[in-house]
């Protein structure tokens, strides 16, 4: 029998090390990420190399390095005394008697003698259990306060069953305390067969048969009996009401034939990875392919709920108008690179509601994000002004669900107003003024001020064509014109891109190797140096032409400059094109492609940051690259 396109997706491929890949069942950029949450609470759940699992979580984000968020509403099973605390219902679990392949999940739990099987739809985990010795007194565990990153990390939770078939409520969390509202999940627990006793707990306690517990720690224990051999449980989530979550059961999973819902999540994926095909014997490189690209269509994440979608602003739903609304880009610093760019090429059905939610943003809330989730499009994680980046690039390539006016109005204001209480929105007056924002060390932003100011001039260089789009052609020129704001920092004796103060002074010491924030973003000045993508003639120019131009490349890998590993530098081996030097390009390529992917647990090295690894990895093996986007 010919092989499928999902065949070849190994989803334990960036399970063990720093990839935080998602192992659990899944839809393309869907909601629901059910998946294994094991002991340690890595950012995807699950550690290949961890010994115990702490049950079965249903929200998730692709390769996040944060902690603090998501792991919401858990599910597992346990036998004998009642336990609540996650250490005590956790489970060894052995890696020969785990499967995972696209849309299904199975573990057997040692402890509890449990065999555990997951799918899920778009807006609805489900899960099958089957208990191997009825002696020990199987049940289900629900644990509502549960998170990643910080155990029991909930500020509120009620649980309030219903029926004996059937508990609902919902959880409130902040993905990092301190920063922006709360998030609430809401979500409807069903089961095919009535539970025949039951107890719930909260931070006050467990108490047998009490149908409602409120509090930050809490949830439920179900048994079901002597001759339930096999339970199955449906958890549909929304993030606007218990009832949004009743409603997205029923048009998901109506009934109870959890191999057909395996089916569908399985022939959703072949649909998507069909559309990609490459040719050759090496089956370890296919696995390793379509891996990476089933990672890189993970995220953003469509939160629209039949109609309706979550406010981020205000406290009643708002209407979808049928439309996809996307969030948790887990950061755009990240995802404007390669994700996005893939995901038009390989999703564009897509592509409008993604920008058509950025704009949405903005006009809810008056600014861009620098990083979606549901809490709020403002988490200030990273720099520059990313998203426009992501409406340029949707426009150029002929895109057109959108108004682009509107666009250009929200990348304008981006570009010219700043409130400094929202962090890292808009653009600091000293920038307009001096044309970099000036160094220091006294504040995070002063620490990166060089990636900050190259940032900040693609970003201009972006806001300038969405002018010209829009039909604003001396606004266009204006912007055009800042874009070239980075050559301020750029030091002709050193050969970098290197701090100033705010009197035009070169600040002292400088090391272009290093890495401790002296100006610079995650990276050094050896890889912000080049980057440029909008003007990379006027860069090759600064450098002293094409051979000084390459020459300053071959130093930069020579000197092991390139840090494969995240994201600032993943244009750099292209750059050689540019100065005609394409086989270089073409040798470093091959060699990190070899080097740093494997067909094995620790087979992707860095954190992939919603896909943006494992996206750079596809185009790399394809043999392109969209060094400028937009």
């Amino acid at each position: 029998m010919e092989k499928r396109f999902i065949d070849y997706v190994n989803v334990f491929i960036g399970t063990a090390g720093s990839g935080h890949a998602i192992v659990g069942p899944q839809l393309p950029l869907g909601m629901v990420k059910l998946c294994p949450d094991t002991d340690r609470l890595p950012c995807a759940g699950y550690d290949y190399t961890d010994l115990r699992i702490l049950g079965f979580s249903h929200t998730h984000t692709e390769g996040a390095g944060a902690s603090g968020g998501r792991g919401n509403i858990l599910v597992t099973a346990s036998s004998g005394k009642v336990k609540t605390d996650e250490d005590e219902h956790s489970s060894g679990y052995s890696h020969d008697r785990e499967t995972g392949k696209v849309g299904y999940y199975q573990v057997y739990l040692n402890d509890c003698n449990v065999n555990v099987e997951l799918t899920c739809t778009k807006h609805v985990g489900f899960h099958r259990y089957t208990f191997c010795n009825l002696a020990d007194q199987p049940y289900i565990i629900l644990n509502i306060g549960h998170t990643l990153g910080r155990k029991n990390n909930c500020n509120d939770l009620i649980l309030q069953v219903t029926d004996p078939y059937t508990v609902c409520g919902y959880g409130v969390y902040p993905i990092v305390p301190g920063h922006n509202k709360p998030y609430t999940v809401y979500y409807v627990i069903q089961f095919n067969r009535p539970f025949v006793r039951y107890g719930t707990w909260n931070e006050n306690g467990y108490t047998v048969h009490k149908p409602y517990t409120r509090g930050t720690k809490g949830g439920g224990c179900f048994w079901f009996g002597d001759q339930a051999g096999q339970v199955y449980a449906k958890v549909a989530l929304s993030y606007i009401s218990i009832e949004k979550a009743k409603e997205n059961m029923l048009h998901e999973i109506p009934g109870w034939d959890f191999e057909g819902v395996v089916r569908d999540a399985q022939d959703q994926w072949e649909t998507v990875l069909s559309r990609v095909k490459i040719e050759g014997s090496d089956e370890d490189k296919k696995t390793i392919f379509y891996s990476g690209l089933y990672r890189a269509l993970n995220q953003p994440v469509d939160y629209e709920e039949y109609g309706q979608q979550l406010n981020l602003f205000g406290d009643h739903p708002r209407s979808s108008g049928g439309r996809g609304f996307f969030l948790d880009d887990w950061a755009i610093w990240d995802t404007f690179r390669t994700t996005h760019p893939l995901q038009t090429i390989v999703q564009p059905e897509t592509r409008d509601d993604m920008v058509h939610s950025l704009i949405q943003i903005y006009e809810a809330g008056g600014w861009l994000p620098v990083c979606t989730s549901p809490n709020k499009g403002y988490h200030p994680e990273m720099i520059g002004h990313n998203s426009v980046s992501v409406l340029l690039d949707a426009a150029v390539k002929g895109f057109k669900g959108f108004d682009i006016k509107k666009a250009y109005q929200a990348a304008k204001k981006t570009a010219m107003e700043y409130d400094p209480l929202l962090h890292r929105l808009g653009t600091p007056k000293e920038y307009m003024d001096l044309g970099y924002i000036p160094g220091g060390e006294n504040q995070k932003d002063d620490a990166f001020s060089v990636s900050i100011t190259m940032e900040f001039a693609y970003a201009d260089w972006c806001t300038a064509w969405l002018a010209k789009m829009a039909g604003f052609e001396e606004e266009a020129r204006a912007f055009l014109s800042r874009a070239m704001n980075y050559r301020n920092l750029f030091d002709t004796q050193s050969g970098f891109f290197r701090r100033k103060d705010k009197d035009g002074r070169w600040i002292e010491p400088f090391d272009p190797a290093d890495s401790f924030k002296r100006g610079f973003c995650e990276c050094t000045s050896w890889e912000y140096t080049f980057f440029v993508p909008h003007d990379i003639q006027g860069l090759i120019n600064l450098m002293g032409g094409k051979e000084a131009f390459v020459q300053k490349l071959d130093d930069f890998f020579e000197g092991e400059h390139f840090n494969y590993l995240n994201e600032a530098s993943l244009q750099v081996p292209y750059l050689y094109t540019y100065a005609g030097a394409s086989w270089k390009t073409q040798f470093i390529i091959k060699e990190y492609l070899n080097r740093i992917y494997k067909n094995s647990p620790d087979g992707l090295w860095g954190e992939d940051d919603a896909g943006a690894m494992s996206a750079w990895m596809v185009f790399s093996a394809i043999g392109f690259y969209p060094v400028c986007p937009g």
